[in-house]
């Protein structure tokens, strides 16, 4: 949910004065309709699904197999609510766990249900009931207010001349958003400075040491992050360097590392 936080915060910073942005949403559940949100307009054809029940969060135990088969897993753990070993270790979630993970799911239903009220212009009360009724038609998301018409995607693109002064016989202009995350900066006016800062990104579960068994783009092993931060730093052309991590955790020392 975080990633898709982000990319909602993304959408608001391009609807710059004189720039619209629509959503075509032909499938939607609540992650999606939290990042169309953030357009100025909703629309979705006649066949459009709609799955918006509220969130959820589920664990899977393998004690049971693992009695099954003669294998008792040995677990460290530290306090209560660390509960990563409960898989391997138990049967059924710890009151902990659900403790946990019932704040968690809180706080980011909470958050939705603040986003898309105050994006629709209605009040959270309002939007609960809708999906506490379980609604499935596009024609009654439209009567409330949570789409703004339903049309197919050819629709759309007419629309959308019309809007830019676009002849109906000529082909709208458009970039696929692969051949727009090439294009190189100069090309756009941006000039390059002499001074650069770095961006290491990383994302997944933390390791020590990268596995035999694990696939090799998968995860952050701390000995291969050590090794961008300090090349980073020794570099000359970086006077300064942004970490972004994405990951659930993992191996507490080398997270220390």
């Amino acid at each position: 949910m975080g990633a898709c936080a982000q990319g909602k915060r993304s959408h608001n910073e391009a609807s710059w004065p004189g720039k619209f942005i629509l959503a075509y949403v032909p499938l939607c559940q609540e992650k999606e309709y939290y990042l169309a949100c953030a357009c100025d307009e909703i629309y979705s054809p006649p066949s459009a699904y709609f799955s918006l029940f509220g969130l959820t969060v589920q664990a899977s135990f393998l004690r049971g197999i693992l009695d099954n088969i003669g294998i008792e897993p040995q677990v460290e753990r530290i306090g209560k609510y660390k509960s990563a070993g409960d898989q391997l270790a138990r049967r059924t979630m710890s009151e902990e766990n659900c403790e946990m993970l019932t704040a968690l799911l809180d706080n980011i239903y909470t958050n939705w249900l603040d986003k898309v009220s105050s994006a629709k212009g209605k009040s959270k009360e309002d939007i609960e009931k809708l999906i506490n009724e379980g609604v499935y038609r596009v024609d009654k998301l439209k009567e409330e207010g949570l789409i703004s018409n339903i049309i197919y995607d050819d629709e759309i693109i007419t629309m959308l001349k019309e809007r830019l002064g676009v002849k109906l016989d000529k082909d709208l202009p458009m970039v696929d958003y692969r051949k727009y995350s090439r294009v190189r900066k100069w090309t756009v006016g941006i000039s390059g400075g002499g001074e650069l800062i770095a961006i290491i990104r990383a994302s997944g579960s933390i390791s020590r040491v990268e596995s035999q068994l694990s696939v090799s783009s998968s995860g952050i092993t701390a000995e291969k992050f050590i090794e961008k931060i300090r090349t980073v730093r020794e570099s000359k052309k970086f006077k300064a360097a942004i970490i972004r991590i994405d990951s659930p955790g993992g191996d507490a020392l080398a997270s220390d590392l």
